[in-house]
Parts: C-alpha cells; sequence; structure tokens
C-alpha cells in the first residue's frame, strides 16, 4: 500500500508543467517499457533519475506484480512515471491520465495487500 501511495504522490507531482527549453527526447532502452504505445522519453524523470538505466533499476522491482497481471493498466502507469512521454514539440512532460493510475490500484491494491499481510 505504501508503494502504491507513493506512485499516487508522484504522479500528482508529473503535472505536465512546460519547461523552458524544448526536452531532447531519447528512445526508450528499458526492455519493460518498450512497446508500450510510445517510443520516446526524456530525463530527468519525476524521481530526477538522470539516466534510463537507473530509472530501469526501479522499474524492474515492479516485474513481479507486473508479471500476475493484477491490472493491464499497471505497466504503462509504471513506465509512464519512470519513463514519460516525450514529444519534441512539447516543452513538457505528458504524466499519466488520473484514470490510468486508478484503475491500476483498483487491480492491484488487493494483490498488494495480501502481500503485505503475509511479510508481517
Amino acid at each position: 500500500m505504501l508503494l502504491l501511495t507513493t506512485l499516487l504522490f508522484i504522479i500528482t507531482m508529473a503535472t505536465g508543467t512546460p519547461q523552458l527549453t524544448a526536452p531532447k527526447c531519447q528512445p526508450i532502452t528499458i526492455p519493460m517499457c518498450r512497446n508500450i504505445g510510445y517510443n520516446f522519453t526524456q530525463m530527468p524523470n519525476p524521481f530526477n533519475h538522470d539516466s534510463q538505466e537507473e530509472a530501469g533499476l526501479e522499474v524492474h522491482q515492479y516485474w513481479p506484480l507486473v508479471e500476475i497481471r493484477c491490472s493491464p493498466d499497471l505497466k504503462f502507469f509504471i513506465c509512464s512515471l519512470y519513463v514519460p512521454i516525450c514529444m519534441e514539440d512539447y516543452k513538457g512532460s505528458v504524466p499519466a491520465c488520473k484514470s490510468v493510475c486508478e484503475r491500476a490500484r483498483e487491480g492491484c491494491e488487493p494483490v498488494m495487500l495480501v502481500s503485505m499481510e503475509l511479510i508481517f
């Protein structure tokens, strides 16, 4: 639950606020985030990772949750946070929609709560 709460906080912070200069878009290299509907990202991300290699270390911690398919939106939601959509003609980041976040939470929160109970 703490993990999901943290993700919800980050998504609210990534507001898509325009930057002063155009972003330098780069192809997505994180394996889990390829073929998710967009191909380019920019760094730093909302977590202030300077490289995709750095972001990828955290993204792959979610792989077990993605693998159990608790939500069809989870992978896109996680990737949109760690490798946000980049468009050359827009000077800002594009966060995932609130509805994507909510669907990911609705599907995965029960699984995460059960997992937490097993640990404690």
